[in-house]
């Protein structure tokens, strides 16, 4: 099975993405956009990266901002670097 966008790979634990105590449980399809934010893409960049039109792509921004209880995709990208699960 290919690597998704952004170097998360199938072994990466859902438990890794938490926003405090509790665990975040995200699709792969959100933690592929995770990576692409912290990549820098825009939202049309990361629909024709992953295929999807562009109000998926925000709809899972919402749906991860609500999941990390974050405001932005700086916080996003902040976040996933600060985790150590950005690619170098």
């Amino acid at each position: 099975m290919a690597q998704p966008a952004g170097g998360f790979g199938e072994s990466t634990a859902l438990s890794a993405w938490a926003a405090g105590p509790e665990p975040v449980s995200m699709t792969k399809r959100e933690q592929e956009v995770v990576a692409l934010i912290a990549e820098g893409l825009s939202n049309q960049e990361m629909a024709e990266r992953l295929h999807i039109a562009l109000h998926t792509v925000k709809s899972h921004m919402h749906n991860v901002l609500e999941k990390l209880g974050l405001h932005s995709r700086l916080q996003v990208a902040a976040y996933v670097h600060a985790l150590g699960l950005s690619r170098p």
